[in-house]
């Protein structure tokens, strides 16, 4: 994926049929994949998803990482199927953005507000990443 771009997300445990667009929030350069989904209030699909997450957390605990063991039996992070067998989420993407280019250029220009600073987040983590890599701006 590239810097900008978005992703649909679908949890079949919530609502099997709903898909919904989220800005990936962590640059390219990082070995995580991160999306940042605020909850939008009682009932709504966010609830739902925070819900039966939480539902497989340990008692007492507002944090948790998801483990699950590979092929070879051993212990590594990220969880793919819940506890009634379904897979917790489903990705469809990266699709476009027109931020996805930045780094092929010396200079860039990013603004952004509201719902649309979560790319500029993106943008800017990768543009650190993209000068220590590079030495630029030495």
């Amino acid at each position: 994926y590239r810097e900008g771009q978005y992703v649909f997300v679908n949890c079949p445990s919530v609502k099997p049929l709903e898909w919904h667009p989220f800005t990936i929030s962590s640059p390219p350069q990082k070995d995580t994949f991160s999306l940042h989904i605020q909850v939008q209030g009682p009932g709504s699909w966010t609830e739902g998803v925070r819900n039966h997450l939480c539902s497989m957390r340990p008692e007492g605990k507002t944090f948790h990482e998801f483990h699950r063991r590979n092929a070879e039996g051993q212990l590594v992070k990220g969880r793919i199927y819940g506890p009634n067998e379904k897979q917790i989420l489903l990705i469809d993407g990266p699709h476009s953005a027109p931020t996805q280019h930045m780094t092929e250029y010396e200079v860039a220009i990013i603004a952004g507000a509201g719902i649309g600073l979560t790319p500029v987040v993106a943008c800017t983590e990768s543009i650190v990443y993209h000068r220590w890599k590079y030495g630029l701006g030495k």
